[in-house]
């Protein structure tokens, strides 16, 4: 089986599944780059992987598009992400299916007619070849349904990072007495890093030792740190900077409480798998597309919608503290069992194999078709 995989580049996010493809497929399967890595990333602690693995190939000049436009239009299956459409020109014309990888389209309701309109540019002919969509996050399918696309030919699908390795099942919560919040991403709007900030406050109201630590940079970093000065919170809050991923991941695993606070332009949140894996009891907005796929309310963490909301799952914490660990435990044999890059590269290989007889399922498994 000849499998493209078509993106802008390769990071550490999306090596985990191009692994698990290489190893199931070999010399077969290719990761397609459509070019480089912007600063902006490197500076988060993002690595340049272009050039790093047998699999990964670049596709930036006329000559290479030639090229992998005829690789495209031959292969078993391509999956495209991001990238350059005209690669896929061939094979539409071929009338061949394409399996597209997308978060939800609505992230900003402002701009939905304009979205409607490109995505349907793009995506109606596919979608009537017998294209199916990979729905990265639970409002995926929902936008893309609500415009006539990829109607029962929807796959359960997200993003499965690396994560912390090990076994994380005697993980030492509360280490000195302390709760110890985390919070890591670029310091925007929409990922409402002051809510963390609200977070550690309640608890430190409730009588309950507590400390945060923030970890990325951006243009709310400065709002964010003058919020903590305001609240008189400075002894019980760390500003890191932008960390390498791997440091990202142990401070992960030496954290309790990890919150993810973005809304609706959070297309997944790469950062809720990481922090599962480390065994963290993640407290996460449902606004972000991974939150409903990943989390089982109160089992394996606590899920919120909006500012009142995060104090209502705070709330529950503070009342029932012993479950931070529990919960924990869980979100860590979640990602080991369930949702890793193994699993839903086993998962949609045997998908692709028998499309037509496979069994749907309501309930999130990477890789299986949804009912």
């Amino acid at each position: 089986m000849r499998l493209i995989f078509i993106s802008n580049f390769l990071n550490h996010h999306q090596l985990p599944l191009c692994q698990a493809f290489a190893k199931r497929l070999g010399e077969e399967f290719v990761f397609l780059n459509c070019g480089l890595i912007d600063q902006e990333r490197v500076k988060l602690g993002y690595q340049d992987m272009n050039d790093m693995f047998s699999f990964s190939k670049l596709c930036v000049t006329p000559a290479d598009n030639c090229f992998w436009s005829h690789e495209v239009a031959e292969a078993d299956h391509v999956i495209f992400g991001s990238g350059d459409w005209s690669l896929l020109k061939e094979r539409t014309l071929s009338r061949k299916p394409i399996l597209f990888y997308s978060e939800r389209l609505f992230k900003n309701p402002l701009k939905t007619p304009l979205i409607s309109l490109s995505a349907r540019r793009h995506f109606c002919k596919p979608s009537r070849n017998g294209s199916y969509l990979l729905a990265a996050g639970q409002y995926s399918q929902k936008d893309f349904n609500s415009i006539g696309l990829f109607k029962d030919r929807t796959i359960f699908w997200g993003y499965f990072p690396q994560g912390v390795n090990g076994e994380r099942e005697n993980k030492d919560f509360f280490k000195d007495g302390v709760v110890r919040f985390l919070w890591a991403g670029r310091f925007l709007q929409w990922k409402h890093p002051e809510m963390a900030v609200d977070a550690l406050e309640r608890f430190l109201k409730a009588g309950i030792p507590s400390e945060l630590t923030l970890i990325g940079c951006g243009s709310k970093e400065k709002a964010t740190l003058a919020r903590v000065k305001r609240k008189g919170l400075e002894p019980y809050v760390r500003f890191t900077g932008p960390l390498q991923y791997k440091t990202v991941l142990r401070k992960m695993a030496e954290s309790d409480i990890f919150l993810l606070t973005s809304d609706r332009q959070e297309g997944w949140g790469a950062v809720l798998n990481e922090a599962m894996s480390a065994g963290c009891c993640c407290v996460a907005c449902n606004q972000a597309g991974s939150v409903d796929y990943l989390i089982h309310d109160k089992k394996n963490g606590i899920k919120f919608h909006n500012r009142k909301g995060l104090f209502e799952a705070l709330d529950y914490l503070i009342a029932h503290i012993d479950t931070v660990s529990k919960m924990g435990i869980q979100a860590r044999r979640t990602i080991v069992t369930d949702w890793n890059a193994d699993v839903a590269v086993g998962n949609l290989l045997r998908t692709l194999e028998n499309a037509s007889s496979c069994e749907r399922t309501s309930t999130p498994k990477p890789g299986k078709l949804i009912k």
